[in-house]
């Protein structure tokens, strides 16, 4: 799911990346530092998130 994702947004939205108004991040819910937001999300396995 990761490199489908990655791919297609640098395919579709490369200019968006560029200039941030589009962030890419992985966050592995399964790490105890991302604890807190793998709770607010509540995030248990991998998924695809998107957020504004």
């Amino acid at each position: 799911m990761k490199a489908n994702t990655k791919t297609a947004l640098d395919k579709y939205f490369a200019s968006q990346l560029k200039d941030s108004s589009i962030v890419f991040s992985i966050i592995d819910v399964d790490d105890e530092k991302n604890e807190k937001l793998a709770e607010k999300f509540q995030a248990t396995e991998i998924r695809l998130m998107i957020n504004k």
